[in-house]
């Protein structure tokens, strides 16, 4: 079993970000350590985080749907002895932390729940140079959870990966665009800010897998057009077609949506600690 994930469950660790200090002159500082947290709910304002309203809830807090992002202004603070950075202007507002795991037939309004695929941990894929990396976790607490397939937890490790490939090549684009167009620049401060912001500028466009993205093709030709997006469709795809292979997928009645408020049940299904009960879903 697997504890479902809820909007203040924490996600604590460490994210590697090429920087630049500040100090005169500006040196570029590959791959500084930041220790970063927050909780999953993220500021409150960002569509990113993904969670249920207030009349589907756990233990009296909103439940996280799976692939939910806390979103852009995660802190980050670089871990000394390392100088002030000069880049966290751009790195904190365009930070992501994405969570991937959970039962793909147990739904919250519409959506599958998400849970810590280590039982009361769960790896976040966290923004990072040179790309996207899971060295964060959510710990998480409480005695209401739930169950995951093969398939649930493969597909996962899919999406994740992809994502963090997508990353990758959105880092390395960003970085020969910036090289082209602002190669000239001798100030190292200016120039990697300027790469950094084309790269962020090519993410907004295109769909970006981690943090607030605002690409015009989603909104033109739906869901899937947003390269955001591709990981967990293919990731989660992958792992519906794995469980049908191996026979692993839960019985119709796992299925069942939680989408009615506490107070009425589905029939038969009763609810404790603010949760409509589900067979996918139920009490320590």
């Amino acid at each position: 079993m697997h504890i479902v994930l809820r909007q203040y469950h924490v996600m604590a660790g460490c994210d590697y970000h090429n920087e630049v200090t500040a100090t005169p002159p500006p040196v570029p500082a590959p791959m500084i350590p930041h220790v970063v947290g927050h909780v999953m709910q993220g500021w409150g304002i960002t569509a990113t985080a993904l969670m249920t309203d207030d009349k589907v809830k756990a233990l009296g807090t909103k439940i996280m749907q799976r692939d939910t992002d806390i979103g852009n202004g995660i802190i980050h603070v670089p871990i000394p002895p390392y100088p002030p950075c000069a880049l966290l202007p751009l790195i904190i507002p365009t930070s992501g932390s994405k969570s991937y795991f959970g039962p793909a037939t147990v739904l919250a309004q519409g959506k599958p729940i998400a849970g810590a695929v280590l039982i009361v941990v769960n790896p976040n894929l966290n923004c990072a140079d040179p790309c996207a990396m899971p060295l964060n976790v959510v710990v998480a607490w409480g005695n209401v959870v739930c169950g995951m397939t093969i398939g649930d937890i493969l597909g996962g490790i899919l999406a994740m990966g992809i994502d963090a490939a997508i990353t990758f090549g959105f880092n390395k684009l960003g970085g020969w665009a910036g090289g082209k167009l602002f190669g000239k620049i001798t100030n190292v401060f200016f120039n990697k800010m300027a790469e950094g912001l084309l790269s962020q500028a090519i993410q907004q466009l295109t769909g970006s897998p981690l943090g607030y993205t605002n690409a015009p093709l989603h909104y033109l030709l739906g869901d899937n057009a947003s390269v955001g997006n591709w990981g967990a469709a293919l990731g989660h795809a992958a792992g519906s077609k794995i469980d049908e292979l191996l026979g692993d997928a839960p019985p119709a009645a796992t299925s069942q949506m939680l989408a009615s408020p506490p107070g009425t049940p589905p029939a038969g299904t009763p609810a404790t600690n603010g949760i409509v009960n589900d067979p996918g879903v139920e009490e320590l």
